[in-house]
């Protein structure tokens, strides 16, 4: 069965976001469970089991037919340098700015962020280092998909932005580590001075 056109009426405006991970999931609903979403959107967000330019064809995919007059609706990826090549990152950049998506990238994970609640970080730092310093932090094992542990870490995103403004706001240099403009990106979807 077909759907009813719309008959004119626009849909109330969403973000979509889309991750490569679990971690990024769980930390972004929590993130909307402690503050409003800006502008009354409605923010849904969903784990692609595919990286970089991969996800960036699944999701255009999906959209191929949406009429964004009557669902506004912006697009995010949330992408990690990873295994990743440079010049996919360059790609998946352009492909992005082209489509109107917003890129949010972490070099070399989104546990880079994580780690950013605890602390400045501005050496270079690969997956493993990562998880060890989280492991030294939490006193013992970082569980990346552990709920309470994600709900804690949000009350204290604020700490993490201002960890983070030291990175430029803008995806420069895929080769830049650490980096993530997470936390330049977050501030402009959720009003985090006040609770939901």
């Amino acid at each position: 069965m077909a759907r009813k056109r719309s008959l004119g009426r626009q849909n109330p405006p969403q973000i979509h976001m889309y991750t490569e991970g679990q971690t990024e999931v769980l930390y972004f609903n929590q993130l909307k469970k402690h503050f409003r979403v800006k502008s009354g959107k409605k923010l849904t967000v969903k784990q692609i089991n595919k990286q970089g330019l991969k996800l960036f064809h699944h999701v255009k995919t999906l959209y191929r037919k949406h009429d964004f007059k009557v669902s506004p609706t912006d697009i995010i990826l949330v992408v990690d340098k990873d295994q990743t090549s440079i010049s996919e990152l360059e790609q998946l950049k352009e492909s992005c700015n082209q489509k109107g998506y917003q890129l949010m990238f972490s070099n070399h994970s989104f546990e880079l962020w994580i780690l950013l609640h605890f602390e400045k970080v501005s050496t270079y730092m690969e997956n493993p280092d990562l998880i060890k310093k989280l492991n030294k932090l939490v006193g013992g094992k970082y569980q990346k998909t552990d709920n309470r542990f994600v709900e804690k870490l949000v009350s204290t995103v604020q700490k993490a932005i201002e960890h983070s403004k030291e990175m430029s706001p803008e995806i420069q240099d895929f080769k830049q580590n650490p980096y993530t403009n997470v936390g330049k990106i977050i501030p402009t979807l959720f009003t985090l001075d006040e609770t939901s």
